[in-house]
């Protein structure tokens, strides 16, 4: 069933019909979002003063973790002052 078809086929259905598949689809994107936040976070898998890399929109990167939050860690870049906002998803421990 593609995309179009559904939507053409919620205009058949009622408001409340609607609501319904509403919150279910909202319950569903909760999860979703939930379960990849608690995988990235991975409690206790990262620490201050951690080495990591990643490869994001500049190529490839290295430093040394500053601060990790609930979904990112600051990331020290270089001798500069110079930090990243990186997802803990996208880190990876450098051995």
């Amino acid at each position: 069933m593609s995309l179009s078809s559904i939507q053409n086929e919620l205009y058949n259905l009622s408001d409340e019909s609607l609501r319904v598949l509403n919150r279910d689809i909202c319950d569903m994107l909760k999860r979703r979002r939930t379960s990849a936040n608690a995988h990235a976070a991975a409690t206790g898998k990262y620490q201050v003063g951690d080495m990591v890399c990643w490869t994001g929109r500049y190529g490839y990167n290295e430093g040394t973790i500053t601060k990790v939050k609930r979904v990112k860690a600051l990331v020290k870049v270089g001798t500069d002052y110079r930090q990243w906002d990186v997802p803990l998803g996208m880190l990876r421990k450098v051995v």
